[in-house]
């Protein structure tokens, strides 16, 4: 689906609906083999609320129709998910349609919460996010009197620019992606990261400049903005390392990219290859977020949480934008795993959600990334 992705990138902003890539969406032939694995469809089996639903209501638009607020508001429900994409028989881009009409409705799209407009215009100024934001985040996780649930435990601050070597034989040369909510709430997990590609004899490099994926505001309609931060890191990741994210979503957007997308890997991925795989005790759970099982095409592995097309329900903002559905799906998950001892997830804004809920039914289950259980496993 790069391809399409790209062209459409390289296409925005509309400042209508003549631009929409209507020839691609016309490849849906209706078939309705995606119903199952769409989150939102199977929450009441609304066709409006599924992807050919949603591709109709696009062509209309598309046609002349008036985007009214019962239109715009089943396009603003989608979740992102593109599992879609992956049961499609007719090769159906849809992430990318959907980026598309988001764009171009311009005015008329869904108005998100006050939240959500905050934190899109804080990530729009990475600089200003990362010497502000980014303090006031870590001192929020700090405070156990007003840290919410979905925050994880106060962790040390993000490692820093600058060039790390390996500490075993030399592997290669890798760039580290920090991205931003992970740099503000997670350095943890970054800091597990950097130790274990050095440990794998990887020489790491940590670009000077804050970087974003730029995902909310490309899934938002904000290309513009978008394409400022993928202009930002293509500066910013200069030569052909391999790109290294521990963010499922931020990969999943940054590997569509044309002129470095090629080279974006998720690290379960990279340090599974290498010669001292990492392992994770037998009761952990391991979950699979949406963007690896859908555009990243990793498929759940033995003891996953849920399956294709079992959203949690985080979404990136969407958790913000639409609770009572972010909820909804993500009990279900929760529901059918019961209480277990810890559950691995490689998205941040999944373990938030997913943890939000273990809070709430006072469960003792620990939510992690990978690399920090493998960190425990590798001492115990």
């Amino acid at each position: 689906m790069r391809r399409y992705y790209t062209n459409l990138m390289e296409k925005h902003p509309y400042s209508d609906w003549n631009g929409f890539p209507s020839d691609l969406a016309d490849r849906c032939v209706k078939c309705a083999q995606c119903l199952p694995y769409c989150p939102t469809w199977r929450l009441d089996h609304d066709e409006a609320e599924s992807p050919r639903g949603r591709i109709a209501l696009m062509l209309s638009l598309a046609a002349g129709a008036e985007p009214d607020s019962s239109i715009t508001a089943h396009l603003d429900q989608c979740l992102g998910c593109r599992h879609c994409e992956a049961v499609c028989p007719a090769d159906v881009p849809y992430g990318a349609l959907a980026d598309a009409a988001q764009a171009a409705l311009g005015p008329a799209r869904v108005s998100p919460p006050l939240l959500v407009r905050l934190l899109r215009h804080a990530l729009a100024m990475p600089t200003l996010f990362h010497h502000l934001i980014v303090p006031l985040i870590r001192i929020w996780t700090y405070l156990p009197l007003l840290r919410h649930p979905a925050l994880p435990k106060a962790s040390p601050a993000a490692p820093g620019p600058g060039t790390y070597s390996a500490t075993k034989p030399a592997r290669g040369e890798v760039w580290l992606f920090t991205g931003c909510i992970a740099r503000a709430t997670d350095g943890a997990t970054l800091h597990g990261a950097l130790s274990s590609l050095r440990r794998a004899g990887y020489t790491v490099r940590i670009p000077d400049e804050p970087s974003c994926c730029g995902a909310l505001h490309l899934h938002a309609g904000d290309v513009g903005v978008a394409n400022a931060m993928s202009n930002r890191n293509a500066k910013a990741f200069t030569g052909d390392a391999p790109i290294v994210s521990c963010a499922s979503g931020c990969a999943a957007t940054l590997m569509e990219d044309s002129r470095f997308g090629h080279r974006i890997t998720d690290i379960s991925t990279l340090l599974a290859a290498t010669e001292t795989p990492q392992q994770v005790s037998n009761a952990v759970v391991v979950h699979t977020p949406c963007t690896q099982a859908g555009p990243m095409k990793l498929l759940p592995g033995a003891r996953a949480l849920g399956g294709r097309g079992k959203c949690c329900g985080a979404a990136g903002d969407y958790v913000l934008r639409h609770p009572d559905i972010a909820n909804k799906l993500r009990d279900q998950l929760l529901d059918e795993a019961g209480e277990i001892s810890t559950i691995c997830t490689s998205n941040l804004g999944c373990a938030m959600h997913l943890r939000a809920g273990i809070h709430a039914r006072g469960w003792r289950t620990d939510v992690c990334h990978p690399v920090l259980e493998w960190a425990r496993h590798e001492s115990s």
